[in-house]
C-alpha cells in the first residue's frame, strides 16, 4: 500500500518533472527508508513466530521503535530499571491476548510510562509503582488507556498524571487503585474517563483550567474541581469516600451534573462554592454523613429534579451568604435536620419541590436569609413547614403544608397575610413567637466546705488566738 502511493506521487512529480525510469526505483527506495513500514516487536517472547523481531527488555523495544510499531509483551512481570519515554506512536499490548502482563518500578519519584507521542494506545496492562511519583504521565501526548489496571501504593503516588496544554487522555475500562489521588488532569489538558472503577484517598481531581469528562464510572474516593475547570460528570456512583462526594471550589466554566448517585460518603454529597456555576440534575443523594447538598458564598447553582433523602444532617443547606441558587422539582424526604436550610444572609428560588418526614422544619431561613418559596408540598415535618427566624426579605404562596406540627412559624412582627398557603391536618397552621432567646443557662450551686471541728482542733485554735496570760484557769 505504501509503495502504491510513493509510485503515485512519484507519477505526479514526473508529469512535472520528467525523470529517467532508470531513478524511480532508487527514488522508492529512499522514500522506504526514510518511512519505514510498522512492524511489531515481541519482548521475552518464549516462541516467536518465524522472522519476527524480538528484544529482551521494554527499553530495547522502544529504542528500535517507530511511530506506527505495535510491541507486543510476553506473559511476565517486567522490571523496569529506570521510567520508559514513549516518544513515538506505539501500541502496547499483551501477546497473547488475554495474558497478565505487570509492568513494575521500585524508583522514588518517576513515572513508570512517560507519554511524548501523538498516538500512544496501551491495552490490557497492569502497571504498578511503588514510590513515589505516578504510574503514567501523560506530557503533552496523546494517549488511550484500555482496559489496563493501574496500583501505586505509596503515600505520594497517582495512578495517573495529564498535564500540559496539548495533552489529551482517555480512559476506557480502567481499574486505578491508588493511596493519594487516582487521576489528576491538570495545566489545560483534557481527559475522558468512562466505565472506570477508581479507588483512592483523596480521588480524582482537575485543577488549573483543566477539563475532565467523566462518565458511566465508579469511584470510591472525592471528585474535586478547582479554579477554572470544565467538563461533566454523567452516570457515576460516587460513593465510600473518606471527604466528601463531588466538589466544585471556585470559578468554572458551566458544568453539568447529571443522573449520578452520591451516597454513603464521611462528610457532604455535593459541595458548590467559591464562583463555581454548576447544573444538578436528575441525581441521587443519600446517607451522606453531613449535608447532602451545600452551596457557599456567590455560585451560579441550579438543583432540579434530584431526589435527595436519608440525610443525617440537612438536605440541602446554603450558607455563606449563598445566592443565584434555584432548588426546584425535586423530592427531599427523611431528613433529621430541616429539607432546605438557609442561614447566614442566603438567598434562593425554592419552587415546586416535594418535601417530606424531616426531623425538623421543611424549609427553614434565619438572619437576613430570603428568597420566594412557591408552589411546594410539605408534609409531616416534626417543627414547621415553613419556619421563619428573624424578619427575612421573603415571598411565600401557593405551598400546600400538611400533617405537620405547626404550618408556618415566623415572629410576631412578620406580616403573613399575602402569604396564600393551603394547610390540612397541622395541630397550628400559624404560630407566632416574641422572641428567639437563647435558653438561659441555671446557675450553679457553689459549696463551701465547712471543716470538721474537734475537740482538739478547738484547742489549737484558742491556744493561737489568745496569749497565755489572758487565758481564763
Amino acid at each position: 500500500e505504501y509503495m502504491g502511493l510513493v509510485e503515485a506521487e512519484l507519477g505526479r512529480a514526473q508529469a512535472c518533472t520528467p525523470v529517467h525510469p532508470a531513478v524511480l526505483p532508487l527514488v522508492a527506495e529512499l522514500a522506504l527508508r526514510e518511512k519505514p513500514l510498522p512492524k511489531t516487536i515481541y519482548v521475552k517472547a518464549r516462541k516467536p513466530p518465524p522472522g519476527a523481531v524480538c528484544c529482551a527488555t521494554l527499553s530495547e523495544a522502544l529504542a528500535m521503535a517507530h511511530d506506527g510499531d505495535t510491541i507486543l509483551l510476553c506473559r511476565a512481570t517486567h522490571h523496569l530499571p529506570s521510567a520508559c519515554v514513549i516518544a513515538q506512536d506505539l501500541t502496547l499490548a499483551p501477546h497473547p491476548p488475554g495474558a497478565k502482563v505487570e509492568l513494575r518500578l521500585e524508583m522514588e519519584e518517576m513515572a513508570l510510562l512517560e507519554i511524548w507521542g501523538q498516538k500512544v494506545e496501551l491495552k490490557s496492562l497492569h502497571l504498578h509503582h511503588a514510590e513515589g511519583g505516578c504510574c503514567v504521565k501523560v506530557s503533552n501526548g496523546h494517549c488511550t488507556l484500555q482496559d489496563c489496571t493501574l496500583v501505586s501504593r505509596y503515600n505520594t503516588t497517582m495512578g495517573l498524571l495529564v498535564e500540559g496544554e496539548s495533552s489529551t487522555c482517555h480512559l476506557e475500562k480502567c481499574t486505578v487503585k491508588s493511596d493519594e489521588f487516582a487521576v489528576v488532569c491538570r495545566q489545560k489538558a483534557h481527559c475522558r474517563m468512562s466505565h472506570t472503577h477508581c479507588e483512592s484517598t483523596n480521588g480524582v481531581i482537575a485543577e488549573t483550567a483543566a477539563v475532565l469528562d467523566v462518565s458511566d464510572c465508579v469511584l470510591w474516593g472525592p471528585l474535586v474541581y478547582t479554579d477554572y475547570t470544565g467538563g461533566s460528570v454523567h452516570k457515576n456512583t460516587i460513593a465510600n469516600s473518606k471527604s466528601l462526594g463531588l466538589s466544585f471550589q471556585g470559578h468554572t466554566a458551566p458544568i453539568r451534573v447529571t443522573q449520578n448517585v452520591i451516597e454513603g460518603n464521611k462528610s457532604v454529597g455535593l459541595l458548590v462554592c467559591r464562583g463555581a456555576v454548576v447544573a444538578a440534575e436528575h441525581n441521587v443523594f443519600r446517607h451522606n454523613a453531613r449535608t447532602q447538598v451545600e452551596v457557599q458564598g456567590n455560585a451560579a447553582v441550579r438543583i432540579r429534579h434530584n431526589d435527595i433523602t436519608d440525610g443525617l444532617v440537612n438536605g440541602i443547606l446554603l450558607t455563606a451568604q449563598a445566592n443565584n441558587v434555584i432548588v426546584e422539582h425535586n423530592c427531599l424526604a427523611n431528613h433529621r435536620n430541616a429539607g432546605i436550610s438557609l442561614l447566614e444572609g442566603s438567598h434562593a428560588t425554592i419552587h415546586s419541590n416535594t418535601i417530606h418526614a424531616c426531623g425538623a422544619s421543611g424549609v427553614f431561613f434565619t438572619g437576613e436569609s430570603g428568597g420566594t418559596v412557591t408552589h411546594n408540598e410539605i408534609s409531616q415535618c416534626l417543627i414547621a413547614g415553613v419556619e421563619v427566624e428573624g424578619r427575612p426579605t421573603l415571598t411565600l404562596h401557593h405551598n400546600a403544608i400538611a400533617d405537620c406540627v405547626v404550618g408556618i412559624q415566623v415572629s410576631a412582627a412578620l406580616a403573613t397575610s399575602k402569604w396564600a398557603t393551603s394547610f390540612r391536618g397541622n395541630r397550628l397552621n400559624i404560630h407566632r413567637v416574641s422572641a428567639y432567646r437563647k435558653a438561659k443557662t441555671p446557675k450553679r450551686r457553689v459549696e463551701i466546705p465547712i471543716p470538721r471541728v474537734t475537740r482538739q482542733s478547738l484547742r489549737t485554735s484558742i491556744a493561737g488566738r489568745y496569749p497565755k496570760r489572758h487565758r481564763l484557769m
